[in-house]
């Protein structure tokens, strides 16, 4: 996988009206941390991390993190804070040291194709899970796993345990899980209705600011 080379600011522990200052300059406050090192309160250029998250590897890019001193840290994305008013706006990010003889947990996206091949039996292909976590090498981090349902008819599922890893992956999340399944419409329907419901109770349960 290749890296980006991203260059970041350091800056200092700063009030919440500079921090709000700093991303009305279009910048992205954020720190690096980890293996061994000191956290560096740093700021990136909101367009440039963008840029480096619009590649097919998504949030799990690998980075050059270029700092002020001109020395290049190898880092990824650990959390990243999106503005909830502003589209495509971040907020905060945190980069966590890497290295590339070390596996890291990732979380790897799955992708479902096929399902307008599928056969016409009614059934709904319903997703519980969108992504798999793994122990990986950096440089063995897979882009995303697919999962292709042209085949299945109602009743038929796809777990974890199904899923083929490549060369230096180990799966951390549960082969049980289920990623996929194609139910009667009846039970999707009801499987919805529930869903709908909890959504409802928990925004009903949330404390007044």
């Amino acid at each position: 996988m290749n890296r980006i080379l991203l260059k970041a600011e350091n800056r200092e522990l700063s009030s919440k009206g500079y921090l709000r200052q700093m991303r009305l300059a279009g910048r992205v406050p954020g720190v690096l941390y980890g293996h061994g090192g000191h956290a560096v309160p740093l700021s990136v250029e909101s367009t440039e991390l963008s840029k480096a998250l619009h590649t097919s590897a998504g949030l799990n890019v690998l980075l050059n993190l270029e700092l002020d001193t001109g020395a290049q840290e190898i880092a990824m994305i650990k959390s990243l804070e999106r503005d909830v008013i502003k589209a495509g706006a971040f907020t905060h990010v945190d980069f966590v040291r890497i290295s590339l003889t070390d596996k890291i947990e990732v979380s790897v996206p799955i992708l479902i194709t096929g399902d307008e091949r599928r056969l016409v039996d009614g059934g709904v292909v319903a997703q519980p899970i969108r992504e798999i976590i793994v122990l990986s090498s950096p440089g063995a981090i897979p882009e995303h796993f697919t999962v292709d349902v042209s085949g299945m008819v109602i009743g038929d599922s796809v777990t974890v345990a199904d899923i083929v890893l490549p060369e230096g992956c180990e799966l951390v999340t549960d082969v049980n899980e289920m990623i996929v399944n194609v139910m009667p419409p009846r039970v999707a329907q009801e499987a919805a209705d529930e869903a709908t419901a909890e959504d409802a109770v928990a925004e009903e349960e949330k404390p007044e600011e």
